[in-house]
């Protein structure tokens, strides 16, 4: 198609460079088609001003119905080629170009469109397979696709400054910002991050070419030509897409398709795993893959620092690759004291029951003692430790003693607090018995007398 003031025009009023070269791509092919109708794409546009301007009404008729048969024609030519939505770009395009310009030729867009072809999912083991047979720099590109959602061509077209406050402080994860003009869905300036498999790939592939300008890319050429304007050039998403095709075929995870489809793994199989395995709530994956969210653009957080721990989270699912020996240490060291944790709950939880078993045993003494009278109980417990009854001597004199021996279990259960209510009754009970009947019961069992008090003078004995 030679080059025109009207093509050039509608070109450059389109804001991404992506969709600049699929609308000259698309007008291309048209003008092609319309060369085999007998027309000229070229001076379309002077031709209807000329028989807008002219005073025969029929001259604009006649202009309009010809246009319109052109692309009725054109839309039959590529519908058995490509798939529904494929072709409702074209005659979108075709469309665009002719309303930009004001010329008034109908064309109808196909109505009922859908998915002819999609890719297969690609799973962790398939991106670990590609990544492991790529070059430095697609290693870096295939995982930076995989962990951020990123659009190819943004990713290739890619500059340092996007990159260089966390690149260059190391920060995980790291954030990478998009310019608004490079978003398709004509949002404003969005960010998304990689993590730490992505960030050392990276890594590696820019050491040799640090330092670098901000308006450096990211990705460069890997062979780049000797002449001064190939070494500033920017390789296509064509050129990465036929090497990662090439790569899925030697690895045979894809098998070969007919001709004139595509393949069943594509390179946007990668930005489609992303979209499948990141858990964090629908309008963060979305902002973070570039797409428009309606209403929600007004409502989710706008500080990044509110991103980094959403993706930080959803990166465990993310993660392609196994963490590193370092990051593996540290996760033995958590998981050990995990299983330390674990032991002392079950431990504890020992306890816990044997506690419960030595009070349920205790309850029916409880109530009994709760139940009788005061020297009935004495007579109860020191018919059950008689033996025990000692005679000892405090400050020279001697005395009565009842000792209880108590086991370990049971002085344990006496400090626990769901039980010191039980006991406190219990011990003001027993208590209570001891000081009103002991010199009772001792005298009457081993026939000791308990010394009398001396009686003064004008008092009577108590």
């Amino acid at each position: 198609m030679q080059s025109n003031k009207y093509v050039d025009n509608f070109l450059a009023s389109t804001e991404s460079p992506k969709t600049q070269s699929s609308y000259r791509d698309t007008l291309e092919a048209f003008d092609a088609f319309c060369k085999t109708q007998g027309k000229d794409f070229s001076s379309v546009v002077t031709e209807w001003r000329e028989a807008r301007l002219s005073d025969s009404r029929r001259a604009e008729i006649i202009f309009v119905d010809e246009w319109q048969d052109v692309v009725r024609a054109f839309h039959t030519h590529i519908k058995p080629k490509y798939a529904s939505l494929s072709t409702k770009q074209f005659l979108s395009i075709v469309k665009s170009f002719f309303k930009y310009n004001k010329i008034p030729v109908d064309i109808d867009l196909p109505k009922h469109t859908f998915v002819t072809f999609h890719n297969r999912d690609l799973n962790k083991n398939d991106i670990r397979l590609i990544v492991s047979r790529s070059s430095v720099r697609n290693r870096a590109l295939w995982l930076m696709l995989a962990e951020s959602g990123m659009r190819v061509g943004t990713a290739i077209n890619m500059k340092y400054e996007w990159i260089k406050q966390d690149f260059e402080k190391q920060r995980l994860p790291m954030r990478i910002n998009t310019p608004s003009q490079f978003m398709k869905d004509h949002v404003g300036e969005r960010w998304t991050f990689i993590g730490e498999d992505g960030f050392k790939a990276l890594q590696e592939y820019l050491k040799p070419r640090l330092p670098l300008k901000d308006d450096d890319y990211v990705f460069a050429l890997e062979k780049p030509s000797k002449t001064q304007q190939a070494q500033h050039s920017q390789f296509t998403i064509q050129n990465v897409s036929v090497t990662f095709g090439q790569t899925v075929r030697k690895l045979k995870l894809d098998q070969t398709t007919t001709k004139g489809k595509p393949a069943h793994i594509r390179l946007h199989g990668l930005r489609k795993y992303f979209r499948n395995n990141c858990r964090a709530d629908w309008s963060y994956r979305e902002f973070w893959m570039g797409h428009s969210i309606g209403t929600d653009e007004h409502y989710i957080s706008r500080n990044p620092e509110d991103h980094y721990p959403l993706y930080a989270k959803a990166y465990e699912e993310l993660r392609v690759l196994e963490p590193s020996k370092e990051t593996q240490k540290q996760l033995s060291g958590l998981e050990d004291k995990l299983t330390e944790k674990d032991r002392e709950i079950n431990l504890l939880k020992g306890e816990l029951q044997e506690i419960k078993t030595t009070y349920a045993q205790l309850l029916p003494l409880a109530k009994f003692l709760q139940d009788t009278t005061e020297k009935d109980n004495l007579n109860s417990v020191l018919n059950a430790y008689g033996n025990r009854i000692e005679t000892v001597k405090e400050n020279g004199k001697p005395k009565r003693t009842l000792q209880i021996e108590l086991t370990e279990k049971q002085l344990k259960l006496i400090g626990q607090e769901d039980f010191g209510k039980n006991i406190t009754e219990l011990s003001e009970s027993l208590q209570k018995a001891l000081n009103t009947t002991l010199n009772e019961i001792i005298v009457k069992r081993q026939g000791f007398k308990p010394k009398r008090e001396k009686q003064t003078e004008n008092k009577k004995p108590k």
